[in-house]
């Protein structure tokens, strides 16, 4: 069984929080692509308001779902 989280966020005003924000979420993936249990970690940003982000992260098991992780870079980015 595949487990599929699928988490939407709207970040805050500013250029640099945008930035800030692509950054944390492109080197969280690369981390994530690296650990076998994870089938996929993949980031959208809308083309229209680019404040407005989706991650889908794919597992092979459900114990080893990161939610936790997500949430904290959404933390961090504030």
């Amino acid at each position: 069984m595949v487990y599929t989280l699928v988490v939407h966020f709207h970040a805050k005003e500013g250029k640099d929080m945008e930035d800030k924000i692509l950054n944390k979420l492109i080197e969280t993936s690369q981390t994530y692509m690296k650990d076998a249990e994870v089938i996929g970690w993949y980031v959208m940003q809308d083309h229209t308001d680019t404040r407005k982000w989706t991650i889908i992260e794919s597992y092979k098991r459900g114990s080893v779902c990161r939610i936790l992780t997500t949430i904290s870079i959404l933390i961090y980015a504030k």
